[in-house]
């Protein structure tokens, strides 16, 4: 859950708090980890994540930010 949502927001869509999540194989890799942006080695399939890091939480926790009581 972020500690101060709307800041954390600007952040991101400015292209801060850019993640890579490397997917699991269950072949070579059996658990996925997260990477640095730079780190473009192998043909990994990946899933980059911005907001969704600190919205998905925040919803779960406040889902009156979004108009649900």
């Amino acid at each position: 859950m972020s500690d101060s949502f709307n800041s954390d927001l600007v952040i991101a869509r400015a292209g801060g708090h850019t993640k890579e999540f490397v997917l699991p194989d269950y072949k070579t890799i059996k658990q996925g980890y997260i990477r640095e942006l730079a780190d473009f080695t192998d043909n990994l399939q990946v899933v980059k994540m911005t907001n969704e890091r600190f919205m998905i939480p925040e919803v779960l926790f406040a889902p009156s930010d979004i108009g649900i009581n």
